[in-house]
């Protein structure tokens, strides 16, 4: 085209030379966002035989008939407060504990109570089966960062390959957000980073507002 050629050949006069290839190849990776680049990844994780079996079971039968929890996913455990949402995750936490090393990461309980908790569902034999494989903390303050040097404690150097976050409302952020709404998705992208950046499956535990599951009422996104 006569004007796009003039255009590149403006530029081309305005600039110099290592500039000029410079921008030409910024021009590509900018039109390279656009492009079908999946369709590509999933040809090679099937051309190389990715393994997508890696799946840790919950101990509940009917949950893991729909749930794959996989290293570098997210799965969020949500409900409205005081249901036994803390529970529940620890008793998935507790059956892993069998037979890999998983964590926990709370703020809202401290060390003391996790074990206080632990020992009112389980007895002393099974605890002190479990015991290698069950990494708990207690952050002082609770963020990404915090988290992130959490999970490296627990991955790193010990292992794991579950961890539960309990819970994402009282995490926070650390910069400033026009509504805590923005607040807590960017605190829940961040933690879907780090079970990517840690190849680990995290629980996530969540509230959700008392009004929703009410007969009136349903749970949406």
């Amino acid at each position: 085209h006569p004007a796009h050629q003039g255009n590149d050949h403006h530029l081309k006069r305005t600039a110099g030379e290592r500039e000029y290839d410079q921008t030409k190849e910024r021009i590509k990776e900018i039109e390279s966002l656009g492009k079908p680049s999946t369709l590509y990844n999933i040809q090679r994780m099937i051309e190389e035989k990715e393994d997508f079996s890696e799946t840790f079971m919950t101990g509940f039968v009917d949950l893991d008939h729909y749930l794959k929890l996989r290293p570098g996913n997210v799965m969020i455990l949500a409900g409205r407060p005081s249901i036994g949402k803390s529970s529940f995750g620890l008793s998935i936490l507790g059956y892993l504990a069998q037979s890999i090393p998983i964590g926990l990461i709370s703020f809202e309980m401290s060390l003391r109570a996790i074990g206080e908790r632990l020992s009112s569902m389980y007895s002393i034999d099974y605890l002190n089966r479990i015991n290698s494989n069950f990494i708990a903390v207690s952050p002082s303050a609770f963020n990404l960062y915090e988290v992130r040097k959490a999970l490296s404690e627990i991955v790193d150097k010990r292992e794991g390959k579950v961890v539960m976050i309990d819970y994402l409302q009282l995490m926070q952020g650390t910069g400033k957000y026009e509504s805590r709404r923005i607040e807590v998705t960017k605190l829940s992208r961040g933690i879907r980073e780090l079970a990517r950046e840690f190849n680990i499956a995290i629980i996530l535990v969540s509230s959700i507002s008392r009004e929703i599951g009410t007969e009136d009422s349903r749970p949406t996104m």
